[in-house]
């Protein structure tokens, strides 16, 4: 419980980038083996947050980014795709409710196919 809480606290974009990509990174885990304590219903917020994340492309925003900066926002893009994918196998993704998040995910797959970062290519 206090694990799940401490995930779970604070929506994934108001954390420094560092805590946003172990945050999803342990969220991942925990999906990947079937932990108890998560269900998808309960974690609505946090996919539709990590789909705006690996929905996002880098040069939105119009300005330049610090190349450091660039490498953790693209591995935290890639540790999203990540649990997208443990999100996508998991059974409770196929519930009625979570139908259009899914479907966006089919479409960020696709998209990130055509991504000019190889390591979020290879996801």
């Amino acid at each position: 419980e206090t694990l799940r809480r401490r995930l779970l606290s604070r929506p994934i974009r108001s954390m420094p980038l560092q805590s946003q990509i172990a945050c999803v990174d342990a969220l991942a885990f925990a999906l990947r083996h079937r932990l108890q304590f998560l269900s998808l219903r309960g974690l609505r917020s946090n996919l539709e947050e990590t789909v705006a994340i690996v929905d996002a492309s880098d040069g939105q925003s119009g300005r330049l980014i610090d190349p450091k900066a660039l490498a953790h926002y693209n591995r935290l893009r890639i540790v999203c795709t990540n649990f997208l994918c443990e999100v996508i196998d998991h059974e409770e993704s196929r519930s009625p409710d979570l139908q259009a998040i899914r479907n966006r995910m089919i479409f960020i797959f696709f998209k990130s196919l055509a991504n000019r970062h190889e390591e979020i290519y290879r996801v």
